[in-house]
């Protein structure tokens, strides 16, 4: 008996070929987004004694945008943590003006002050 389907033809291998590649490449950036944000938020947590003052929680946040840019599990459990902490959301808007254009987006759309 032989396959209904037979051997694949060269059009659906290169699709695949193209599919495996988008896929690997989609992992490759998602777990260089985690790994980026994991070294920044240890860093974030190194920095805070510091004297500099601000500079582990602009480190902090720009880890966050760093992990939550990568997952979208990790961008529920920000805004998680953001609602759950309104300390934090205030002093993600105190330093909001400091930061780069994308993470003030990031911020805008994920934490708000409830004393704002």
């Amino acid at each position: 008996m032989t396959d209904a389907k037979g051997p694949p033809s060269a059009r659906e291998s290169a699709r695949t070929r193209r599919r495996w590649r988008r896929r690997l490449r989609v992992l490759a950036k998602r777990t260089a987004f985690f790994g980026a944000g994991s070294t920044v938020m240890v860093a974030a947590f190194a920095s805070v004694p510091t004297p500099v003052p601000g500079l582990g929680l602009i480190l902090f946040v720009v880890a966050l945008y760093l992990l939550a840019h990568g997952s979208k599990t990790a961008r529920r459990a920000v805004a998680w943590v953001l609602r759950r902490l309104p300390m934090l959301a205030c002093g993600l808007e105190r330093v909001k003006p400091r930061l780069p254009r994308r993470i003030r987006e990031f911020i805008d759309h994920n934490a708000s002050c409830p004393r704002a």
